[in-house]
């Protein structure tokens, strides 16, 4: 299934990468603050694991 994500903040950028995760194609709106880094090094899921 084809995603588009408006809003790339904390929570949009994590329903993203939970949508990536199970193997969909995701796209992403970003603007202001969000847009730069995206636009220079891309987007990464990495998940933080705890103790």
């Amino acid at each position: 299934m084809k995603i588009t994500v408006v809003g790339a903040g904390a929570i949009g950028g994590f329903l993203a990468c939970q949508f990536s995760e199970s193997g969909h194609e995701v796209s992403i709106i970003a603007r202001g603050e969000t847009l730069q880094p995206s636009a220079e090094i891309g987007c990464n899921c990495t998940r933080a694991t705890c103790c």
